[in-house]
């Protein structure tokens, strides 16, 4: 059942209203759509209610830490272990009469106070029993109590906190023991989570947030992940992540744009970052297998672990390719789908100079593409978007000084006949719909 405000339904009715009495539409027609309506429509969530809801728990939860730590020293040790398990009961009695509740932001400000209590109880009873430290350990536990809350409550914000836990647990992970493998087990929860999301309340806000929540931890720890035994591997990693959330993003929600296909934004704009990142020679210096690293810290078997890691972004970016390739559009073609082939090339070819060289071309495509695009669809957003990118290479190329004279002079002829090229393509195009009003 779709999620429509009450004011924007009222409007829609009453819209709907004048159609009928100006008999744009007949009697039947209006009753009908209404009746649709009345049928498969629910009011949407009261972001206020929530957002409150949400400050109301992390409020509570930080008074309950604060007093008990306040008054810590004047308990004994079965005091202190009672008031330790205290704010998990609290938690999971809350979270209890939620779950009994038809309220999101019941069920959100519960999420969030058992997510925090759990941390917050591991915390205390180590402190009373003078538990080794583990940091590790602490927060792995931490993951795991509050994994099942998620799914209880379906709780947007127990997931968050689950995400940036998990996130944590693998920048830390791999900085003490030199490795985060658990990593990709731990976010199988995540991906069932959104599937489930995706399939149930596909545009919902819930799914929207979760979508960027999963998407913002993998552009995080998969670099984190990687062993780095061959470098620059994350190159590949990462374009053929960027470019597959792209793609998929444009398969779900082909029919929306901006905040609410997070998929394709992410993906778009990832590597526009990319590609102007990519247009510095240091990006380039010393990659490829030729500077395999050794050492202690470098086993042989890592690169393969490595590879699989590219390999497991690759297939996905390939089966949304091949599943969907007559229905991508030009524009998605040539701005996610060759991206990563084109990087991939320049990266066997190692050469610093030709690869942050073809990469200022790439940067001004795309920002041609970008206004190109967007005049001939009529979107602004589109063409703004080009406009920036040239502007930013532009300027930043004027004032680098890493490149020769030469260099930059044909850098400018390039992007001066690509804003050529675009101009009279606008100008064909306005000519063609004037000509057919």
């Amino acid at each position: 059942m779709r999620k429509i405000s009450a004011g924007k339904l009222k409007l829609f009715k009453s819209e709907i209203g004048v159609l009928r009495d100006e008999q744009v539409i007949s009697d039947g027609t209006y009753s009908e759509i209404n009746e649709y309506y009345n049928q498969n429509t629910t009011s949407s969530v009261h972001w206020i209610l929530i957002a409150f809801a949400v400050l109301g728990a992390l409020s509570i939860a930080g008074g309950v830490i604060l007093i008990l730590a306040h008054n810590w020293d004047i308990f004994g040790r079965p005091a202190r272990t009672v008031l330790s398990i205290l704010p998990i009961l609290i938690g999971a009695v809350w979270s209890f009469f939620a779950l009994n509740k038809d309220s999101v932001a019941w069920k959100e400000s519960a999420g969030i106070f058992y997510s925090i209590s759990v941390g917050a109880s591991i915390a205390l009873i180590g402190q009373t029993y003078h538990l080794p430290s583990d940091t590790l350990a602490f927060f792995m536990t931490w993951l795991l109590l509050i994994l099942p809350i998620m799914f209880i409550l379906n709780s947007t914000g127990s997931y968050m906190v689950y995400l940036a836990l998990l996130c944590t647990w693998c920048c830390m992970s791999m900085d003490k023991t030199g490795s985060s493998y658990g990593f990709w087990l731990l976010l199988i929860p995540v991906l069932a989570r959104v599937v489930y999301l995706y399939k149930s309340q596909k545009y919902s806000p819930t799914t929207i947030v979760s979508w960027y929540g999963i998407v913002a931890l993998l552009l995080v720890c998969l670099g984190v992940t990687l062993e780095k035994t061959i470098p620059g591997l994350w190159i590949i990693a990462y374009s053929f992540l960027l470019s597959f959330a792209g793609l998929l993003g444009s398969k779900l929600y082909k029919d929306s744009e901006g905040v609410s296909n997070p998929l394709r934004l992410v993906g778009a704009l990832g590597i526009i970052v990319l590609s102007y990142l990519f247009t510095f020679e240091w990006f380039w210096h010393e990659v490829g297998y030729s500077y395999r690293r050794f050492g202690a810290n470098y086993a042989d078997w890592t690169i393969w672990y490595d590879v699989a890691i590219n390999f497991a972004v690759i297939v996905g970016w390939a089966v949304t390719i091949v599943a969907n390739f007559k229905k991508h559009s030009w524009f998605d073609f040539l701005t996610l789908a060759l991206f990563p082939i084109f990087v991939t090339l320049l990266y066997i070819a190692n050469d610093d100079f030709v690869s942050t060289l073809a990469f200022n071309v790439v940067l001004a495509f795309f920002g041609v593409a970008y206004v190109v695009f967007g005049a001939r669809e009529q979107k602004l957003s589109q063409l703004n978007w080009g406009m920036i990118i040239l502007s930013v290479l532009l300027f930043t190329r004027f004032m680098d000084d890493d490149f020769s004279f030469l260099a930059r002079g044909l850098v400018f002829i390039v992007l001066g006949s690509c804003f050529l090229t675009a101009n009279i393509v606008m100008v064909k195009f306005k000519k063609s719909s004037q000509l057919k009003n």
